[in-house]
Parts: structure tokens; sequence; C-alpha cells
């Protein structure tokens, strides 16, 4: 048991002769030989220092010390008091207390996986899953909650009591998904219409004007001649990916060339399309066009050429901040023929001279990106995910994607929103908004 204490004197010390070397480095008179520049996409300029890594690291071997010596101590009381003081078989079967009292059998609290949960995790759980009460606008009342009970497990339990707070734990990226003027009345409307679900797909009874609507409305914003709506972001890519690949179902002879931080709905599609993929550096254009050339070159593994090669990338990379480098894609799109899927879950409203994503703010033509996804749950404070596409590539999805046949469809509120949120960003509306 003498592990944890050899961890943080190990980081203790790491942490020393990382200051001191980070210290030195910084003394140091750089000449541009000594440093040559780093890709702008290469790292995140404000990297810590390993200092600060180390000092992290420190930080968290202590508290796992701390977690230990709490279990000696736990265990040792209850041996003193069961008359066995450290016991190897009364601590594997020890008492387990729960918020029903306690029995004797096999102790569930044992692995490190419980122990971080109780020792580490449960100490700022309540930083996470906080209930709220409310809409959840650009601030929010916070149910406050106090823990019930001795030790960091003790159950969190709420106090009747709330706390107004500043909302920076949503992509609620324009507002509209608290009660705004111009868009509530409309959807109170439209629940009151149609009821609150759909209670069925859209290729069956669940399809509305409403929806077709919206459809229409978000394929003129893209200056697309054709759009189909989906009721759930994540399943927009992971359910009609595979379709668009290819309508049965075989990628066979279909290479895409995928950014290597692009989101999970995206791999879970790419994977469920049966087509060869080819991860790219994220953001390196010399990788990616080393990629295309070759498959274009060299072709299938058969020596075949490619049946297709589609190019998938992000408009913005919310966990990085950063964009895609657009243009230079279209180029090389264009210079292999290859296909350009864009992904603007986080773009679409929140960028651009007029709101219209990624291709609105670096001025590239909506013509240039074959097919446009997006979500309705960041800048238009809804639920569901969009493709706009060709006409004929909508009509493949509606025809072939499990997420449009089988699927619920939106309900008409959630709709509602959406569509009221894209005429105000359109300045459609009669009121005085819009980008």
């Amino acid at each position: 048991m003498l592990w944890p204490y050899y961890i943080a004197i190990a980081a203790a010390i790491a942490a020393a002769l990382a200051w001191k070397l980070d210290a030195q480095g910084k003394g140091k008179s750089k000449s541009p030989s000594s440093a040559p520049p780093r890709p702008n996409d290469a790292k995140d300029a404000a990297e810590p220092s390993l200092f600060i890594k180390a000092h992290a690291m420190s930080g968290y071997a202590l508290l796992i010390v701390r977690g230990v010596l709490l279990d000696l101590l736990e265990a040792l009381v209850e041996g003193l008091l069961h008359g066995s003081p450290l016991s190897a078989k009364r601590m594997s079967t020890s008492t387990t207390r729960g918020a029903g009292g306690s029995r004797v059998g096999p102790n569930i609290w044992t692995g490190w996986v419980v122990f971080y949960t109780r020792r580490l995790y449960c100490r700022i759980e309540d930083c996470w899953n906080r209930p709220i009460t409310g809409e959840a606008s650009s601030s929010l009342e916070l149910c406050v909650r106090k823990r019930r009970g001795y030790g960091d497990a003790a159950p969190l339990c709420m106090t009747g009591q709330t706390q107004r707070c500043l909302n920076l734990g949503s992509y609620n990226y324009l507002g509209f998904g608290g009660v705004e003027p111009l868009v509530t009345p409309s959807v109170i409307s439209a629940l009151r219409e149609h009821g609150a679900c759909a209670c069925s797909s859209r290729a069956e009874s669940g399809d509305t004007a409403v929806h077709r609507k919206l459809e229409a409305a978000i394929a003129a914003f893209l200056e697309k001649p054709a759009a189909v709506i989906v009721g759930m972001g994540f399943a927009t890519n992971s359910t009609l990916i595979p379709v668009m690949v290819d309508p049965t179902g075989n990628g066979k002879g279909v290479l895409i060339v995928s950014d290597a931080l692009n989101h999970s709905s995206i791999v879970e599609g790419v994977r469920g399309s049966g087509a060869r993929v080819q991860p790219f550096a994220h953001n390196d254009m010399a990788h990616l066009e080393a990629i295309l050339r070759r498959a274009t070159l060299v072709g299938q593994p058969s020596g075949m050429p490619w049946r297709k090669i589609i190019i998938m990338v992000e408009g913005i990379y919310s966990m990085e901040g950063q964009f895609c480098r657009l243009r230079e894609i279209v180029a090389l799109k264009r210079k292999y023929r290859a296909y350009l899927y864009l992904d603007e879950a986080h773009s679409i409203g929140a960028v651009g001279p007029r709101g219209r994503g990624v291709t609105d703010y670096l001025g590239v033509p909506t013509s240039e990106v074959d097919v446009m996804m997006g979500t309705f749950t960041k800048s238009f404070g809804s639920v569901g995910g969009y493709i706009a596409a060709s006409p004929e590539l909508i009509a493949q999805l509606k025809r072939h994607s499990a997420g449009f046949l089988y699927a619920p469809a939106m309900s008409v509120p959630a709709v509602q929103q959406a569509l009221s949120a894209l005429e105000v960003i359109m300045g459609a509306n009669e009121a005085e908004a819009g980008l």
C-alpha cells in the first residue's frame, strides 16, 4: 500500500525538475534558428509549461494518497470495532454502507474505478450535472444542493433554494433557448395546435407542413436546392452518412478522407458506411493533399480507381476552437475531383456577416460544398439536425436513411422553434432583427 506515496514523491520531484528546466528555458535568449516556427494549427499557443503540468500531476497524486489514507483509517476503525484491525478478510468483506442503512456482505466499494469515484470525483461532482429550474437562457436558476451524511460519497440532496448564475455551460449561442419574444409565442401556438410529439416517423404520419417549411427555409438560407431535417443532430451524421456514401449500404470502393479531430457522430457514420477511411492530421493541408494525390494515382488496393473520394471536415472544431481551412480544402477538392462534406454544427448561425456559417465567414460559395450538415441545437435553441445538398441526394436520404424512415419526427414545437429562430436570423419577420 506504499505505492501512492511513491507516486506523490515522484510527482513532487518531477514538479521541481520541471520548474527548474522551465526557469532555465525562459532565462536563455532564443535565436531565430533555435526555435523554428510551428504551424499555426500544430499546437495551441497557450500550451501549459512543464511546471504547470507537473504541479497538476502532483496535486492529483496527493488526492490519491489522501484517499488511500482515508480507506486505511476506515478499515482500521472498522477492524478495531470488530476485533480484527486491518484484517485482509475484514477489508474484503466489510460492512457496505448505503442510503438505506448498512449490511454485511461482499464489499462492492473496491477497485480503482470505485476508488476514483469515491475519493476524487465525488469531491467535485457538484460542478457537473447541476439541476436547474426555469429557462436556460443567458442566466439561469441553479438548484442548490448539499451533502447529506458524512464523507465524500455522501449523496447530494436538494435544499429547496436556488441561485441565479451566468450560463456558461450550454451552446445556446444566440439566446433563442430561453424565452424569446420573437420566437416563443409561435412555439406555444404550435404546441397547442399540434401537441408535444409527432408519435410517428415522417415516412408515416409524422410529416407536417411545418417540417417541409423548415426544410425549404434552411435550404434557401444555405443557397442549396434541397434539405432534409432529422430529429437528432448526432443521428444526422450517424444515420445519413452511410446512405450518402451508398444507398444500399455498400461503401466498397469509396474512400473517405476525414479530419483526425472530426466529431464522434461523423466517425459513427463513416464506420457504418463500409467505405475505406483515411484520416489526415488536423487541418494539415499537406497531409490531405498527399492522401488525395496517392488515392488518385494509385487507386484502390486492387488497382481499380476509387468510385468516389469524399473529404469530411467540420466548420468549427468546438474542442479546439479552430476553423477548418476551407479555402484550401475547396481548392484541393476541385483539384482532385473529390466531394466535400462540411459539418457546421457549431458555426451555422453563429459566424459570418449573415450568420450563414463558415462558408459565409470565409467567403466561400456554398456551391463549392457538396453536402452541408448542421444542427438546430446551438444557434437555433432547438433540437435536431439537417443536411442540405442536391435534390437527388436529399431524395436518396429520405428513401433509405433509418434516421428518416424509422426515428420519430421532430416535434412540431421544436420545428417551429428552429424555423422562427431562423426567420429572425434572416430578418424574414416584421421585427428589425436578423444578421
